[in-house]
């Protein structure tokens, strides 16, 4: 059964809707259309989305002042230290403004330590990449499907020495998308996919490769994603080397913006199965498991 958007109606949010409706469409249904609040988990301390967010706003004066590779060769030791010093109080000027309560001397001067230490290792690893200049922060861009209005923040955009534009996202997290999701029927993480149909929609064309950059203290600072050609960033593989069971970028961008409006299209419409992805894995983290009862009747169902 469904409930379309009547024509009085709209409804906006970022990738998470799209995503949402994907892994299921009732999770999608009752936080945007029934203005339901999913349970969040208790954390101690500052918050991983708090930290995350310092993180985006260090990066984002980082390279603010270091636009290129070029300018980021070009700079001495004691110069890089000093820009990378400033990004890591601009993240702490942030903890202070969130935690007033939490963040101590003490706290705030791990907090430096560690990302400090996370910008020096994303600026190695940047060194090491081919040449790029960085055309766009934190740009802002939007898509209307129907009623269903997408608003997306895309961390970077690159721009390589063939003039090709490379879409960056920043994850702090451990979870990383991988690239074998985003062409499955029904994927668990349709950010990036998105990123590169509204951008594609828009002023933003060339679009040749959207990416993870992976920056955090467990692992090394890495990107990973698909391109349409090979090197365009180290450890980044072309779709006709990556086994993704499609022949080519053009056929791989084609699926995801077929994706992309089938599910917004699913959003007008009201479709709202109860019908996660994975009951293990996306019921784990849904926060509205005592609205959907699944689990409740799933008891049921075996006890009987």
């Amino acid at each position: 059964e469904s409930l379309a958007i009547s024509k009085t109606e709209s409804i906006s949010g970022g990738s998470e809707l799209l995503s949402d409706q994907s892994r299921c469409p009732f999770k999608s249904f009752a936080i945007n259309r029934l203005g339901a609040k999913p349970d969040s988990a208790p954390a101690i301390g500052i918050s991983k989305m708090t930290k995350g967010t310092a993180l985006h706003i260090a990066l984002e004066y980082l390279f603010t002042e270091i636009p290129s590779r070029n300018v980021l060769l070009s700079l001495s030791k004691l110069d890089l230290e000093s820009i990378i010093k400033k990004a890591a109080q601009r993240s702490i000027n942030h903890l202070l403004s969130k935690n007033t309560d939490i963040a101590t001397p003490k706290i705030c001067k791990v907090e430096f330590k560690r990302i400090t230490k996370l910008l020096v290792n994303f600026m190695n690893e940047e060194k090491n990449q081919q040449p790029f200049e960085i055309i766009s922060l934190e740009k802002k861009l939007s898509a209307t499907f129907g009623n269903v209005t997408f608003n997306i923040r895309i961390d970077r955009i690159d721009k390589t020495s063939t003039n090709n534009l490379v879409l960056i996202d920043y994850k702090s997290g451990k979870y990383t998308p991988s690239p074998c999701d985003w062409i499955k029927e029904r994927p668990s993480d349709m950010q990036l996919p998105l990123y590169y149909s509204i951008c594609n929609s828009n002023e933003v064309k060339s679009i040749s490769a959207v990416l993870i950059a992976s920056i955090n203290s467990e692992t090394q600072s890495a990107y990973s994603g698909v391109s349409s050609k090979e090197s365009i960033k180290a450890g980044v593989k072309a779709v006709k080397s990556a086994k993704l069971g499609v022949a080519s970028w053009d056929e791989l961008t084609k699926l995801w913006d077929e994706k992309v409006y089938a599910l917004a299209t699913d959003i007008n419409n009201g479709e709202c199965d109860v019908n996660p992805i994975n009951e293990s894995e996306t019921c784990k983290t849904c926060g509205l498991q005592a609205l959907c009862r699944k689990h409740e009747l799933l008891s049921l169902y075996k006890d009987t």
